[in-house]
């Protein structure tokens, strides 16, 4: 994984990481806002070697979001799967794509 010496990982991204989400976990975004049909946020720990830990991205469109153990991540077409940071409030009322799923803790 790239990372930068530079950059700070947030607390609560840390505590993430420690999550067994049980399905293979892309990348962790922080403070995504909803964009068209995509995520915009700071990325840290990005699995695809893509990015450094901060950098701001777009994702390609979410087709599901699903909440795991107090988190809610996000599924993207291109089959990416992203950690959701302390999302923004207006992605807590989105539907769910597991009937199981419930809203994720605030």
């Amino acid at each position: 994984m790239r990372s930068s010496t530079n950059v700070k990982v947030p607390p609560k991204v840390m505590d993430a990481l420690q999550v067994d989400f049980a399905v293979a976990i892309t990348g962790y975004i922080n403070e995504p806002e909803i964009v068209d049909f995509s995520l915009v946020g700071s990325i840290y720990f990005d699995h695809k070697d893509r990015f450094l830990n901060g950098r701001l991205i777009r994702t390609s469109d979410v087709s599901e979001f699903l909440e795991r153990s107090g988190y809610l991540l996000a599924f993207t077409l291109t089959l990416s799967v992203y950690v959701l940071i302390a999302p923004d409030p207006s992605l807590s009322g989105l539907p769910m794509g597991d009937e199981y799923a419930h809203p994720a803790k605030s």
